[in-house]
């Protein structure tokens, strides 16, 4: 029942020659588009907070952490079930997200004024460290003393985008801070 190479079809072996050639041609063709928008772009702190801007938008779409629930009885274990939290499911949350992405990109227009840059770069930082303690406190609302030992609770991705945001807008401060060092000079 299993499909074995050896055996493969010459017809199977021509679409798969065919899509190989268009996965490579199209990685080709992409790989080509990147290097004239990198090329493009004459700072590179522009492409980290676009990066960071991203990163903090896909936070909308992952779950922050997910819980596995297992409920034990003497010799009875029963089915775990997964509960996932996400930004959808709390509005300050949502605000939040929006706000360290809108800010992320708004830095991108803002190329020209390097200090207010630098400002709007430790200000979306700190809002990534207020999403972080109001994720925390939504979470302890779930924390029900009875049941502390029946739930682990798994990070998701939604938990290391906001990382992933702080690390790219240090890296664009960095050099930003480095340009205003060369203008300044």
């Amino acid at each position: 029942d299993s499909i074995h190479y050896h055996k493969a079809s010459p017809l199977f072996t021509l679409w798969l020659v065919q899509l190989v050639t268009i996965a490579s041609f199209s990685f080709y063709e992409l790989l080509n588009f990147l290097k004239s928008v990198v090329s493009g772009l004459k700072r590179i702190q522009s492409l980290f907070l676009f990066l960071a801007s991203v990163a903090a938008f896909l936070i909308f779409f992952f779950p922050i952490w997910a819980a596995k629930v297992s409920a034990q009885w003497s010799f009875f274990v029963s089915e775990t079930e997964i509960v996932s939290f996400s930004v959808k499911d709390e509005f300050w949350l949502q605000v939040l997200a929006g706000a360290i992405s809108g800010i992320s990109f708004l830095s991108i227009l803002l190329f020209k004024k390097r200090m207010y840059l630098l400002l709007l770069g430790w200000f979306n930082i700190l809002l990534v460290f207020v999403f972080f303690t109001v994720t925390y406190f939504v979470s302890k609302k779930l924390d029900v003393p009875m049941v502390r030992d029946m739930i682990t609770v798994i990070p998701k991705l939604g938990t290391y985008l906001p990382l992933i945001t702080i690390v790219l807008t240090l890296l664009a401060n960095f050099f930003i801070w480095k340009d205003e060092k060369l203008v300044r000079s």
